[in-house]
């Protein structure tokens, strides 16, 4: 299991952000375990070396060889990613938003949604082509509706910025006074940065781009980038033309744009007929890449044989877009005021979250 940790380093001067630095100890070898494998051997070792989001690391892999040896990845596992990607955008919600907020976690609604999830993504594990009911899936959403909002999902987020801001106004559900709460935190007239209208999405149409880049520099994947700049990855980049999205970021609320995002994403996760966004695509007679819209955007692995072994196995998840050292991150923590230093901390921990890496992170904060 490779895993490492972020360190948010903030100096301040003259009550402004000075300068931030993200020291990452995530290892960046971990392709490299694989190469000189048989590709059905370095298949089964991708779960296990990226133990992290494991069934779309699984996932992305499949649909890599696929792309250059045929083949579809199995219904299951698709199951499975999507599973994987539900807990962890509930995760966000029931238990690390509220401890950044000095709440208390949703310790006890949550614990028996993921013991379902969990139960089902085992039972994908001995029966592959097994689909639980519709039933099934009504009654998990049934769970986190009720424990998280009080409120349909559909109604809360679907019915543009006024109906958001009335349900916001009157409710008692945890997630509206987490949310009221978040407010006070990040009031837009001290954080204008966190606007950012024209946001940069990291998507599909991005990633011939992404792998020309990929294949052609050395380290590309621990600090990626696109010609036009540093784009963000998430469920905003799938979600931002939605109305409620897109006039939350008009309004500068960025932070809370991305945070609907994710319940708009929870409400697709819940629905088994809508598609998991993935694909593939070839480079040459040898290579192919594969990739899987997760919970924090848009994991890429690429896989390059020959004589049947690995040559090459590459990976791009999205936390090195969002922590870039001149991404999303770091532009928006430049323009926040300092003149309180735990304030600002806090602040760097919601965006931190709202970004959120696949590791844990630390912010500390520091007069230069």
């Amino acid at each position: 299991m490779i895993e490492g940790k972020l360190r948010i380093l903030l100096r301040c001067r003259e009550e402004r952000v000075g300068s931030v630095e993200i020291i990452s100890t995530r290892p960046q070898i971990s392709g490299r375990l694989l190469e000189g494998d048989r590709v059905s051997q370095a298949l089964s070792k991708v779960p296990v070396i990226y133990s992290l989001c494991r069934q779309a690391q699984s996932l992305a892999a499949t649909l890599a060889q696929g792309a250059i040896e045929g083949g579809e990845p199995p219904p299951g596992l698709i199951q499975q990613a999507r599973l994987e990607a539900l807990q962890e955008h509930l995760w966000r919600f029931f238990i690390d938003l509220p401890v950044t907020l000095g709440k208390v976690p949703l310790l006890s609604p949550f614990a028996p949604i993921r013991q379902q999830i969990l139960q089902q993504i085992k039972a994908l594990d001995a029966a592959p082509l097994y689909n639980a009911p519709l039933p099934w899936w009504q009654a998990l959403r049934e769970a986190v509706e009720g424990g998280l909002l009080e409120y349909r999902l559909a109604d809360c987020c679907g019915q543009g910025l006024t109906h958001w801001q009335q349900w916001l106004a009157s409710s008692r559900a945890p997630l509206g006074d987490m949310l009221r709460c978040l407010g006070e935190c990040l009031p837009t007239a001290e954080a204008p940065i966190l606007m950012q209208p024209s946001l940069m999405g990291l998507d599909a149409d991005a990633l011939p781009e992404l792998v020309t880049l990929l294949e052609s520099h050395e380290g590309y994947g621990a600090q990626p980038w696109l010609a036009g700049g540093h784009p963000e990855a998430g469920a905003i980049v799938r979600h931002r033309d939605h109305p409620l999205v897109s006039a939350l970021r008009g309004q500068g609320a960025l932070v809370l744009a991305r945070l609907v995002a994710r319940l708009l994403e929870i409400d697709r996760l819940l629905d088994p007929a809508q598609a998991l966004a993935m694909g593939s695509f070839a480079r040459g007679e040898d290579g192919a890449a594969g990739w899987v819209e997760t919970a924090r955007g848009i994991l890429l692995h690429r896989l390059e044989i020959r004589q049947g072994r690995v040559h090459r196995y590459q990976v791009v998840a999205p936390t090195e877009w969002n922590f870039h050292p001149e991404g999303p991150l770091v532009q928006a923590v430049l323009a926040l005021p300092a003149a309180n230093l735990e304030r600002l901390r806090q602040q760097v921990q919601l965006i931190g979250l709202s970004l959120d890496p696949c590791v844990g992170f630390e912010v500390e904060v520091c007069n230069a």
